[in-house]
Formats: C-alpha cells, structure tokens, sequence
C-alpha cells in the first residue's frame, strides 16, 4: 500500500470521529469537548520520514519495510476507498476530491502534497504535528535525522539485529516476508558493527555482549534513544527459554557467521542466550528512573488530522 494513503489513516480516523455528525450523535458535553480539544497527543508509535527533499530516498524509517511483504487484506482504515480521507486531504493538502482515486487523481493528490511539502520545507514534519495537536512522537527509527529531532520527536531505534549474531539462514526460510527480513536485520547488524571499528563479530558470548551489545546500546542512548524497539514477533516465535549465562556459554563456542541459529524450539538454549544477555544489558545501560522530556504546551486548538509525515 503506498505511503501517501497509510498516513492518512489516523487522520482520517480522528476526523471521523471528532466531525460535527459524529459530534451530535454522540451529544458530546461542549465542556468536556472543549477540554479534550485542548489536550496535545503523544503519539508513542509511529514511523516519520525525513524532511524534503531526504523523504524522497529515506529508508530508515523503520528496520523492516512492510512495503514488499506476502500480499495481505488492509484493516478497513487503510483501505483507499475510507470516506473520512477526503476529510484529511482537505484539511493537510487543501485538496478536495473524494475516494477512492484513480491513477490520475492519485498524481494530483501528491502532487499537492508536494506543494504544502515545499511551503514548509524542512519544517514540515513538524507543522504535521501540529495540524495533529501532537505535543510528541516517539520516531521508530534506524537513526534520526534533518527535521525530526527533539524535543518533539524522540528516537526509539532498533536492538533485534544484535539477537541474531549467527547465520540466520535456518530461520530465513520459514517464509518468503522472513528472508527478506532477515537480510535487513544482516545489514543492519553489519551497520552496527561498522559503528564500532569492527569488520566482524567478536569470537565468544562475553565478548559480544561487551564490545557490541553494551556498546551499541550506550550509543544509541548517548544519541537521544529514550527506548529500544523490539521486533522479534516478525523473526521467531515467542518460544524462549531462559539459561543461565554458563549453560548459555558453552553452547556457543564462538559467535561467527558460519555459525547457524537452530530453528526455536522449547529447549533451544543457543538462541535464547543473546536475548536473555542482551536484555541485562539493557537494564544496566537503560536505569529504570529517567527523566521525563520536555512536552510543548498544551495547544488550544481543537484536534486535527493525525498522519506520520
């Protein structure tokens, strides 16, 4: 499904629900309408792109891309014949036609889009925000960059890359969407290795966890991180066991890729030890008190659409 009809599902949605006919029929008390109106969202999961013109080339705003999966049935708000979308391209592009478009219509709709993207240049994905009424997005990203940083987007980069240090070749062919995926999580791992001087994984467990884990994660969090994203559900099955760091040890001899992932199992200590290490790094890298990011205030307007940019 292309980009430019998913981001305007949530707003879509929003107006939907907050338009005069829904209004009515809900008979929602002006008081209380007035006072949600005025609450600025924190959006805690989404996937914005970079400013113009990098939105054109950006692919780091997400690890794995759903853009070429198995195809699959769109939930009905991102299907591109959702009434409420007129409602949201009206309100973000000024453009008024209905769904759903034809490929002409798909042509005009961008190519207004294009121009509120060049009104805005780069601060565009912020003026997304606020015809949202979004005081903060938490940006599910591989790394940040030019028109979304703090403190109104927050990074919460990837760590599932560092879960698979061995040949992934097994679990890559569970399916057509995890080959595809488990190469991406390759280069990603590789990126992370580059970031640290090293052409390869470290030779053993303690190893790993000291010069790549740990090292990656303090990276990250020196670099604005305020969470990690896990996307294990896509890679595997939520089948882990738990060793203890010597059972887990002497399982793997060395971390390399000649070295294969079994594929999971109940008892299947060797791929669970990277995620059972690797999650007390966390906690030692990541305390469990921090301090709260600055929110800009609350706006007064009342809500308006509510796309990634």
């Amino acid at each position: 499904m292309p980009r430019s009809q998913t981001a305007c599902s949530a707003a879509a949605l929003l107006l939907l629900l907050t338009s005069p006919a829904a209004t009515a029929q809900q008979q929602v008390d002006p008081a209380i309408a007035k006072e949600i109106a005025a609450i600025s969202a924190v959006d805690n999961h989404a996937h914005p792109v970079l400013a113009p013109p990098l939105d054109k080339t950006d692919r780091n705003f997400d690890a794995l891309p759903v853009d070429n999966m198995e195809p699959q049935t769109d939930p009905l708000a991102y299907r591109p014949d959702l009434p409420a979308l007129s409602a949201a391209w009206k309100a973000l592009f000024d453009f008024n036609e209905a769904p759903p478009l034809d490929t002409a219509a798909l042509k005009r709709l961008d190519a207004a889009r294009d121009r509120r993207k060049q009104g805005q240049g780069s601060n565009y994905p912020q003026w997304i925000l606020d015809q949202s009424n979004i005081a903060t997005m938490l940006a599910n990203r591989v790394s940040m960059g030019p028109g979304i940083q703090p403190p109104r987007f927050r990074w919460v980069p990837y760590v599932d890359a560092l879960l698979f240090p061995f040949s992934n070749t097994a679990l890559a062919s569970a399916s057509p969407d995890r080959k595809q995926f488990f190469a991406l999580e390759d280069k990603l791992r590789a990126q992370y290795l580059k970031d640290l001087g090293l052409a390869a994984p470290p030779p053993t467990l303690d190893e790993y966890l000291k010069r790549v884990v740990t090292p990656t994660l303090e990276r990250q969090r020196a670099g604005g991180a305020v969470a990690e994203k896990f996307e294990l559900a896509y890679l595997r099955s939520f089948d882990i066991s738990a060793p203890t760091h010597a059972q887990a040890d002497s399982l793997t001899d060395e971390i390399s890729p000649a070295a294969t992932h079994p594929q999971p199992t109940t008892n299947s200590s060797r791929t669970s030890s990277s995620a059972t290490s690797l999650g007390s790094a966390a906690a030692w890298v990541w305390p469990s008190t921090s301090t709260p990011w600055p929110v800009p205030a609350p706006s007064s307007r009342s809500p308006e659409p509510t796309p990634s940019s």
